[in-house]
């Protein structure tokens, strides 16, 4: 997660796509693994947190209004959406929007298996998708 942020800062595009990449191969190795411990589960429960939440709705939001010098973010975000704009921070937006558009077998973020595997690990259900 620290690369990510590290990344983020520096907007070296190429390293925080790889970072993203490694910290999700990371959750899918634990919620995958039969014989993850509560401890995994809840490492799991924080990537998915940081990625599916924190990072994609206010790290990297804020990031992007940042360094927006002529428009309002949602200015921008419509037109990268409608192909309007392409740069470097059109770029670091389809990062950002390939995380929230990413399934794991059949639901957000993988949302499904994890939320079973933290029921068997920690007796507990989640209470919200990403709570």
């Amino acid at each position: 997660m620290e690369e990510i942020l590290i990344y983020t800062y520096r907007f070296d595009l190429e390293k925080l796509s790889q970072a993203i990449e490694n910290l999700w191969s990371k959750y899918i190795h634990i919620i995958e693994n039969k014989g993850c411990t509560e401890d995994e589960v809840y490492r799991a429960r924080a990537i998915l947190y940081f990625l599916g939440y924190l990072y994609s709705e206010n790290i990297a939001l804020e990031a992007i209004k940042n360094r927006l010098y002529d428009m309002s973010l949602e200015e921008f975000l419509i037109k990268a959406d409608n192909g309007e704009i392409k740069n470097e921070l059109t770029k670091f937006y389809e990062i950002v929007k390939s995380i929230k558009n990413k399934e794991y077998q059949g639901s957000y973020l993988g949302e499904k298996l994890f939320n079973k595997v933290y029921e068997e690990k920690t007796g507990n259900k989640s209470r919200h998708r990403l709570d």
